[in-house]
């Protein structure tokens, strides 16, 4: 890459050097049921947003919606990649900005944002609030 790498801030770092102590198996294992956590929490925002009731519709919904992210999903679990806590933090900011809950919807954009810096699209919108 010609010299250029990319650093995780300090903070995302320092949540990271604890597991450095742990076998590199366990670490992986981790990490997998952490991003299956965080996706089936963002099955269930998707569901609070969606306001979507048992339907024949709705269920059509979400398996278009599964088949459709299964290989994108499948390749974070496999690799360990952060896409899946980037879309957690900015369901989560829109979830908590909904019910009122300004200052947890601000820390959870400003973690998202400290770890990568995708979620500062979603700052304008804070700020507006």
């Amino acid at each position: 890459m010609y010299g250029l790498w990319f650093y995780y801030s300090p903070l995302f770092a320092g949540f990271v050097v604890p597991f450095t102590l742990l076998p590199l198996a366990v670490f992986k294992a981790c990490w997998f049921f952490t991003g299956l956590s965080l996706l089936f929490r963002i099955f269930r925002l998707l569901n609070i947003v969606s306001d979507t009731k048992a339907s024949s519709k709705a269920t059509a919904f979400w398996a278009a919606l599964l088949g459709c992210a299964y290989s994108s999903v499948f390749e974070n679990l496999l690799y360990g990649q952060l896409t899946i806590l980037m879309v957690w933090c900015c369901l989560e900011y829109w979830h908590r900005r909904e019910n009122g809950q300004k200052w947890g919807a601000a820390a959870v954009l400003v973690l998202g944002i400290n770890i990568k810096i995708l979620p500062v699209f979603l700052l304008w919108e804070l700020l507006l609030y």
